[in-house]
């Protein structure tokens, strides 16, 4: 067996650019009285980081100890609408969950393997816009996949089916 895990939480360096970033992994093999191992897998990511906000000393909202961002300045951020402003929800959020079961079981020669994978991911924009009236939102579905597979291994000769 073996697991692990770390968060990170750090401010960033603009106001509102935080990050909150936490991960598991773990995995468990069971031996089987056929020579065969059965193995559990699971990991999660999550990640959460927010959009850098307008900071202005023309605005009363100013933070003093976060540099100054003027609201046509560009920022570079990983989907930005438009300028974002303080005093509403402006971060995105990604989850990601991998699940796999494994068999590998030896038959004669060879060694069969039997894979199921399955991978979800979602990613959720939130941006609070004074241009635009309120709170953008958006949601992307990533992926969302189940994949069964089969391997035939006999230090000879391969051979692999996906099965769907």
């Amino acid at each position: 067996y073996s697991f692990s895990g770390a968060r990170r939480i750090g401010d960033g360096y603009l106001r509102n650019n935080d990050l909150d970033w936490h991960y598991f992994t773990g995995r468990v093999t069971f031996f089987l009285p056929t020579e065969g191992k059965l193995t559990l897998g699971h990991s999660t990511n999550n990640f959460k980081m927010g959009y850098p906000v307008v900071n202005d000393p023309r605005r009363p909202d100013y933070k003093s100890h976060y540099p100054t961002v003027p609201d046509d300045m560009e920022i570079l951020t990983h989907r930005p609408f438009s300028a974002t402003y303080p005093g509403g929800i402006n971060y995105w959020h990604r989850r990601m969950v991998y699940d796999d079961v494994i068999l590998t079981q030896p038959i004669g020669e060879g060694v069969l393997n039997f894979n199921l994978y399955r991978n979800m991911g979602t990613r959720h924009d939130y941006q609070y816009s004074m241009r635009g009236g309120g709170i953008v939102s958006q949601v992307l579905v990533l992926s969302m996949n189940l994949w069964p597979v089969v391997f035939w291994n006999t230090g000879v000769s391969n051979w692999e089916k996906t099965i769907l």
